[in-house]
């Protein structure tokens, strides 16, 4: 093959393609730290939506949970008898379900 196409001081077919491949190894070096630093972002965003899960899972754990309420009150029911001065004292005690999934074995 003549080389009518080569000039003084220029590179060579085999120079040139050391420079290419060089460069092709500084490309495929730069694309793996992109590569890498996306699969980082994914695990950290994949990590932060388990999060979010378990928070949102534990949300509606809380907000399915029954919530009863237990109260006494006591009720004072005077005698007739107005010469004796002692009073029937009663103590009721009401149980009620507040939460939005009802109770069992109160």
């Amino acid at each position: 093959m003549s080389e009518w196409w080569r000039f003084d001081g220029f590179p060579t077919a085999d120079e040139w393609q050391a420079v290419c491949s060089f460069e092709a190894v500084i490309v495929a070096v730069v694309l793996l730290m992109f590569a890498w630093k996306q699969l980082e972002d994914l695990a950290e965003s994949n990590r932060g939506l388990a999060n979010s899960n378990e928070l949102l899972a534990e949300s509606n754990r809380v907000l399915s949970r029954p919530t009863v309420l237990a109260q006494f009150e006591s009720e004072r029911v005077p005698k007739r008898n107005y010469t004796n001065q002692e009073n029937a004292n009663t103590v009721f005690i009401t149980v009620e379900n507040l939460g939005v999934s009802p109770a069992l074995a109160v």
